[in-house]
């Protein structure tokens, strides 16, 4: 992209090349686009980098010239599609969870961050380790199914150590926005709870809905209670005061709740496809157990 053109989106930019093109071959001024403020002086600054990248020294210009400033003009334009094509493609991709997961950019939402502490890069680099190179990954999109909650990825990886007790799958679960992973969930499953690898009967939804059995507390949600629930149903204004936690007032322990939503496109309603309580004391005692 040149330079002056930085600072405009691809479409205006496009416009812009478009333009500068027709005065290059018919050399009279246009019609200001209201769009863009100072149009001409920007078109004078475009042909200017041009002539500068062509090493053009002159001011008046030949006629090859003018062919070699045109070729270059929509050699700019067709980049800027091509990108636009590729980025519509690759967002497609994430949007039906087709995109190779080495692609994504993973973002940790500050709950992990203050979860972990100062162990927290240590932390962050098993889960894009996780993202990037998962032994097993499951997406779900737009899907028909209505049990099947919308842009949520799930996302394992089996790390061995040298000591078995420390042997553990990362298990992370994210939401698709483009091509960043906003990551909500990660955990760590040791091996004496799993055995050595997940089963490969085992999906991942499946495999968060066992972990909630031994780490979760029960959370409430239109009406449904339990550690894991898998909502269809419309919830209008998901918010925390929907979502209740099941605890004693008393009990000093840390919990947490995650929720993915998704939209009914024909009513704008939000959903919970997916939700689930957590004991981040227990699961941190769990942790601490196997020398984490």
């Amino acid at each position: 992209m040149l330079s002056i053109l930085d600072k405009y989106d691809k479409m205006t930019a496009l416009g812009l090349l478009a333009r500068a093109a027709i005065y290059i071959e018919k050399e009279e001024d246009l019609e200001e686009n209201e769009e863009v403020q100072s149009e001409k002086y920007t078109r004078e600054k475009i042909i200017e980098e041009i002539k500068q990248i062509l090493e053009i020294k002159t001011d008046f210009l030949t006629e090859k010239e003018k062919s070699r400033i045109a070729d270059f003009l929509d050699e700019k334009s067709n980049f800027i599609i091509d990108t636009q094509k590729t980025e519509e493609h690759i967002n497609a991709m994430s949007e039906n969870g087709t995109l190779p997961s080495d692609l994504y950019t993973v973002n940790i939402i500050e709950n992990i961050s203050k979860f972990c502490g100062e162990k927290f890069q240590r932390e962050k680099d098993f889960i894009e380790t996780t993202v990037k190179k998962a032994d097993r990954e499951q997406h779900y999109g737009n899907a028909e199914n209505k049990n099947e909650p919308e842009l949520v990825s799930l996302f394992s990886k089996y790390f061995p150590n040298k000591y078995p007790f420390r042997s553990f799958t990362m298990l992370v679960i994210g939401q698709r926005r483009e091509t960043v992973l906003h990551v909500h969930q990660a955990w760590r499953l040791y091996s004496d709870l799993i055995g050595v690898k997940v089963p490969d009967d085992k999906n991942l939804v499946g495999l968060l809905r066992f972990f909630s059995e031994h780490f979760g507390t029960e959370v409430e949600m239109g009406g449904i209670r339990g550690k894991f629930i898998l909502i269809a149903d419309e919830v209008k204004d998901i918010k925390d005061g929907n979502i209740k936690l099941i605890i004693d007032q008393k009990n000093k322990r840390t919990f947490t709740v995650s929720w993915f939503t998704q939209k009914n496109e024909r009513t704008g309603n939000s959903k919970a496809a997916l939700v689930v309580g957590i004991d981040l004391s227990k699961y941190k005692e769990y942790l601490l157990h196997h020398g984490w």
